[in-house]
């Protein structure tokens, strides 16, 4: 269940499953008196709370099914909604519907690379995080793909502290 503060005027009446939270809520707080506060005790499924949000979808793109399995099973676990593809076509061709918050795009794919996805991405969908994943150990690629618009880069083995902490910061942002 969930819980909101409404704040509502004396002369509101009130209305039968409807719910107007004053906007200024955080600034009024402190200078109400007790009268003039009403907790109201809210469904769940009537709040936001029950859908996922676009930030909390995660797409998963790599050429190798158990890297894909085990990220996806990893971040199902931690309460996102997760879709995983083997190309960054596959990928693209999805990403308008599906609308995730996060990419998790592996550099060295068949077909359409990592790097040239990530450029369709930032074009088209400059709103998206793209954490770049990769088994190549270089810094120069690193550095590209945070140049080309890249949040963060981590490389396999995936260090599941740090991609947690990285989604973490993204989302929070």
């Amino acid at each position: 269940m969930s819980t909101l503060l409404v704040l509502e005027s004396p002369e509101a009446a009130p209305r039968e499953g409807q719910w107007f939270p004053d906007p200024r809520t955080p600034d009024r707080l402190p200078t109400l008196g007790q009268a003039e506060r009403r907790v109201q005790a809210i469904p769940e499924e009537k709040t936001d709370a029950a859908r996922p949000s676009a930030r909390a979808r995660i797409m998963v793109v790599d050429d190798m099914l158990d890297v894909r399995q085990f990220l996806s099973d990893f971040l199902e676990e931690e309460g996102y909604a997760v879709e995983a593809f083997g190309t960054a076509t596959d990928a693209l061709q999805r990403l308008d519907e599906f609308r995730p918050g996060v990419i998790l795009l592996d550099i060295l794919l068949p077909g359409l690379s990592g790097l040239s996805a990530l450029e369709q991405i930032r074009a088209t969908n400059p709103e998206v995080g793209v954490i770049m994943v990769t088994g190549i150990g270089d810094d120069a690629i690193a550095r590209k793909t945070l140049a080309q618009g890249a949040f963060d880069y981590i490389a396999k083995p995936i260090d599941l502290d740090y991609l947690k902490r990285s989604l973490e910061t993204f989302l929070l942002v």
